[in-house]
């Protein structure tokens, strides 16, 4: 029978890509406990500081983000979970038609002028991405600039001052990804982060 001659390369990759799935698999399986035992704290943690301030009847939900810590603080374990912000469609049409308004006060005086239309457009590819939702950022740094048009009081500037106004009733807000940070004191004394995400180790 003849030998099976595999190329030199391709039984380097066998060995690491077993290795490394092997690796990940257990990684994988170590995570899913941690998070389990991160909903168990959560929920049991919650339910012990209500005790303490001898509240019986559960009403509050268990919170999104909490921090604990060992009795001789040396493991801190911080809980966060990130608020993901999403904006009503209605409002956001409504925001546009506003916007509008404000742009047709500069027109009133220019009709037809193409510095007009380049502001309209300019504003507009920085307000909305594609598909017509409002962009985070754009909206932040355009909301920093309504105690300008308050203080200045241009032809307008309500309009604008309604538009950005409007920002706040559009705003949705969901829960995000939740994060866990778990800090320990190492043998000096220090504390250090656990590494969680293959990014962090060194």
């Amino acid at each position: 029978m003849e030998a099976i001659i595999i190329n030199p390369v391709l039984r380097t990759e066998e060995k690491h890509a077993q290795r490394v799935a092997t690796l990940a698999l257990r990684a994988e399986k170590a995570l899913e406990q941690l998070n389990e035992a991160i909903d168990r704290a959560q929920e049991e943690v919650f339910e012990a500081k209500l005790k303490d301030a001898k509240i019986f009847e559960r009403r509050l939900p268990t919170p999104d983000s909490m921090t604990f810590s060992a009795f001789d603080k040396s493991i801190l374990v911080d809980i966060k979970t990130s608020r993901r912000l999403l904006f009503d469609k209605t409002m956001v049409g409504i925001i546009k038609s506003k916007f509008e308004e404000f742009f047709a006060e500069f027109d009133a005086d220019d009709k037809g002028s193409a510095r007009v239309a380049f502001l309209r457009e300019l504003v507009n590819s920085l307000l909305y991405k594609s598909g017509g939702d409002l962009d985070q950022a754009s909206v932040n740094e355009i909301r920093s600039h309504k105690d300008t048009a308050e203080r200045m009081k241009f032809a307008g500037w309500e309009k604008f001052v309604d538009a950005v106004n409007l920002f706040d009733k559009a705003i949705r807000a969901e829960p995000g990804n939740r994060l866990f940070y778990i800090d320990v004191k190492d043998d000096n004394g220090r504390m250090r982060r656990v590494a969680l995400k293959y990014t962090d180790v060194q």
